[in-house]
């Protein structure tokens, strides 16, 4: 079956980078060039009169060291009115000056990682409105995260009207807001800004709702239409559902047993320990496994047993009203393994819970991470 270019446009395998910080990069007449290098913590030693080399490692996949990305940028201001042009420029170059989250498009999926500006080259050029811009970044995690689709939200965002985001205008200085949608700034600076940014927030314009159809305007129109935003607390904010909260939920359903056994498809491309599990119902004693890393908890529990990558657990439940309690290390006995983790495709689920009640459930959220 032959596809129309336009089917092969849609899965596009480049990686392709769309918003830096508050800056949203059109791909079509802004993003001229990008590389990234993806270097490994994989070293080796020349063997003395054999072929190859000697290497050391207890693992068969490699552990991913920081990444550097370089880009070229164009402003062109032409688009823009008399008096903005050069407020843009002095916009970008502001993003440009401070750290914080590089959005990509990797095939059909959001991702996102830290990025560090290292430098911002400028390169002369004599053509009117327009000026190219080389940065290099260093991208310390290392690792991409697949973006969860219910604390992503697009809002809408018109070049032309790229200063009604911002509000750099004014002789005051501009509201700004934390991550909680709150104003703080003097009351003579009169900007909605921040406050029509948290309209935004909302299920109909999450990519959990809007999916493809939001991201592929970052792509194939000739200007993006949205601008991210990222609000890490809208998951439990918004959402409601069971399925919505949770990666993976599992519930015993029968008495008979002290097990609860199931296995879960990991949607992740390298193996992930940014994992938390949580464990719902009355356990005594639990001895818990996920994947090769087992570990038992001392005690008697009936609530919410909440279990962190590096294996620290709380405790939520009643001891006269409902309270938290971290569970002491000691009371913590490791088996195998020292850290939680999700690997790509199978993963299995085991816990002896001591108690033969029904209801207890084993719940796991994690971040899927691509190189």
């Amino acid at each position: 079956m032959l596809l129309s270019s336009k089917c092969l446009y849609d899965f596009n395998l480049n990686r392709r980078y769309i918003q830096f910080n508050d800056l949203v990069i059109d791909q079509w007449e802004m993003l001229g060039s990008a590389s990234l290098s993806r270097p490994t913590k994989v070293t080796t030693s020349p063997l003395f009169n054999q072929h190859g080399s000697l290497y050391k490692t207890n693992r068969v996949e490699a552990l991913q060291a920081e990444q550097s990305l370089s880009i070229s940028i164009t402003i062109d201001v032409r688009k823009l009115g008399k008096y903005d042009r050069e407020l843009y420029k002095r916009f970008v170059l502001s993003q440009f000056a401070r750290h914080g989250i590089l959005y990509a498009i990797d095939g059909m999926e959001l991702i996102y990682t830290l990025a560090l500006v290292r430098g911002v080259p400028e390169v002369y050029s004599n053509t009117p409105n327009s000026v190219t811009i080389d940065v290099d970044f260093t991208l310390p995690w290392g690792y991409w995260v697949t973006a969860d689709p219910r604390t992503i939200f697009f809002q809408r965002y018109d070049l032309c009207d790229w200063n009604e985001y911002f509000c750099l205008r004014g002789l005051e200085p501009c509201v700004e807001c934390d991550c909680l949608c709150v104003p703080k700034s003097d009351d003579r600076c009169r900007c909605d800004a921040c406050l029509s940014r948290c309209d935004y927030i909302k299920i109909e314009n999450s990519l959990c709702v809007r999916g493809w159809d939001a991201l592929r305007t970052f792509v194939m129109d000739c200007e993006s239409r949205y601008r991210i935003i990222m609000d890490c607390s809208a998951r439990d904010r918004l959402w409601h559902r069971i399925e919505d909260l949770y990666d993976f939920s599992f519930c015993r359903r029968l008495s008979e047993s002290y097990l609860i056994a199931t296995t879960f498809i990991g949607q992740t491309t390298i193996t992930t320990n940014r994992v938390t599990m949580f464990l719902d119902g009355e356990f005594i004693d639990p001895i818990i496994t996920l994947n090769s890393t087992t570990f038992k908890i001392n005690g008697h529990f009936n609530g919410r047993l909440v279990i962190k990558d590096g294996l620290t657990v709380q405790y939520i439940g009643r001891c006269g009203e409902i309270c938290t309690v971290d569970i002491p290390q000691d009371d913590i006995e490791i088996q195998s393994g020292f850290r939680l983790y999700v690997q790509q495709g199978s993963n299995s689920v085991r816990i002896n819970t001591g108690e033969c009640n029904i209801g207890s459930c084993v719940r796991i959220r994690y971040q899927a991470m691509t190189p």
